[in-house]
């Protein structure tokens, strides 16, 4: 008992540091672009999608190493409920600035449909069909176009977070952090089925967690509009919150139930060694997260275009 509870301890002082540092920087920064009004907005655009999506991937990596020592320390049921506490907070501090790939793909889903859907018209015009490789190229260009930054800042925030991750460990924190020290550079391989039961869980999984947190929105709106007190928030995320602890408890021996390309690299980075598994990583862990988004936005359009009809 004595043990758990140094360990969490611990966990929790260190997830707090990690995440007064960043929220700090953050603060900071928002504070210099508002002083810097020569800048064009959209230097200032990608700038702020860059530094605050690198924060809030630092952020996450801190967390979910310190938070899966519970669960390397055999305290199954402790991991879950630090995770239900910690998405609370991440709902908090990640409703602008998720760090992930697919919220490009939500954010500019109008931009990237569109460019697939005039190009089908433009062939349709000239009474030629595009082919396969082109209807695919310019969604994908018109994601980067819009996603780099937050690509560059994912990127950035990890190498952060290990860095981070490996001085503390090493002799700042408790024996436990230290003894799984090397966690940090090993492969932890999470798919434990096949590849078709592996998209499809993360493809579903993605679904249901958008789909769940919209409907938690819209059924449970602001008194006033602009306006939302705390305490309706704090009920809003602790209810997102055991949505993602249930997808969790049920998925994470089978595929870790990440719903985020991000995340899912961040623990298995070090696996990816050979052709085989980064194939195997990518068809999961990339496609899956990907075609969940895509399903629930066309879902989305579909039903906002319905109701529009009637």
């Amino acid at each position: 008992m004595g043990e758990i509870v140094e360990l969490l301890q611990m966990t929790t002082c260190a997830c707090a540091v990690g995440m007064a540092t960043a929220e700090g920087i953050r603060a900071v920064f928002r504070k210099f672009v508002k002083s810097r009004p020569g800048v064009a907005n959209s230097i200032q655009d990608y700038l702020s999608d860059f530094v605050n999506t690198a924060l809030s991937a630092f952020i996450l990596v801190v967390c979910t190493f310190e938070k899966a020592l519970t669960l390397w320390g055999d305290f199954r049921m402790t991991f879950f409920i630090f995770t239900f506490f910690l998405c609370i907070f991440f709902f908090f501090v990640f409703s602008s600035y998720a760090p992930s790939p697919c919220q490009p793909l939500e954010d500019h889903w109008h931009k990237i449909s569109q460019s697939s859907a005039n190009l089908v018209n433009q062939g349709s015009i000239k009474k030629s069909s595009p082919s396969l490789l082109t209807r695919f190229r310019l969604p994908v260009s018109t994601y980067v176009q819009h996603g780099f930054s937050t690509i560059l800042g994912l990127g950035v925030g990890l190498v952060a977070g290990t860095q981070w991750l490996k001085f503390f460990w090493d002799g700042f924190m408790t024996s436990h952090h230290m003894t799984q020290l090397p966690v940090l550079d090993q492969c932890l391989d999470c798919l434990n089925t096949s590849l078709f039961m592996g998209i499809l869980i993360e493809a579903s999984v993605t679904f249901f967690y958008l789909f769940f947190f919209a409907f938690v929105e819209t059924r449970i709106p602001s008194q006033e509009v602009g306006k939302e007190s705390l305490r309706r928030k704090l009920f809003k995320n602790s209810l997102k919150s055991i949505a993602v602890v249930l997808g969790t408890y049920l998925f994470m021996d089978i595929t870790g139930s990440f719903a985020n390309p991000f995340l899912a690299y961040v623990l298995q980075r070090n696996c990816l060694n050979d052709v085989t598994s980064a194939f195997n990583f990518t068809i999961v862990y990339v496609i899956g997260p990907f075609l969940g988004t895509a399903a629930y936005m066309f879902w989305r359009g579909s039903k906002k275009e319905a109701k529009y009809s009637v």
